[in-house]
């Protein structure tokens, strides 16, 4: 029998939990500040490790996911591939968030739009879905709001 290596990891410290999460808005409204597109390559960087199903791109299973040759398998069936598809989307889209957020951005994750205008602007090609339109930049804080409450751990966390 082989022996198996475990790396224990350190924790982040209560200043970048409050960064990522506790003092971190959505937000509605941004400054004209502009965003550099290298800052963006670096924030993708960041997030692109984070785990997802086989790494999500069916087409490029050769690449990431070299191991399983016959992974792509279980591809075919259309329908299922969207839905795989669409949950490891939206688990990038909260790495991208986080990403963006370590990196000093601000972030308006929004799903109320006009989904056919904006797939024909920008999904012209007709083989992928809108999930959900995040906005990048830094905040106007003048446009803020409180934040909304949210539900304690007793009412939405269960042991199984």
């Amino acid at each position: 029998m082989g022996t198996m290596t475990v790396t224990l990891h350190t924790a982040i410290t209560d200043d970048a939990i409050d960064t990522l999460f506790r003092e971190a808005r959505t937000v509605v409204a941004f400054s004209d500040q502009p965003v550099d597109r290298a800052v963006v390559g670096e924030i993708f960087e960041s997030f692109k490790y984070g785990p997802t199903m086989m790494n999500n791109f069916h087409e490029t299973l050769s690449t990431t996911f070299p191991h399983a040759p016959n992974a792509g398998k279980m591809f075919q069936d259309r329908e299922q591939r969207g839905y795989l598809a669409r949950m490891n989307a939206s688990l990038q889209m909260g790495y991208f968030i986080i990403a963006a957020r370590a990196h000093g951005f601000d972030v308006g994750p929004m799903t109320g739009y006009n989904g056919p205008a904006i797939a024909e602007r920008f999904l012209s090609d007709g083989d992928q879905d809108l999930l959900a339109v995040v906005a990048l930049g830094y905040a106007d804080e003048s446009a803020g709001r409180p934040r909304s409450p949210r539900l304690p751990f007793e009412q939405v966390v269960e042991f199984i």
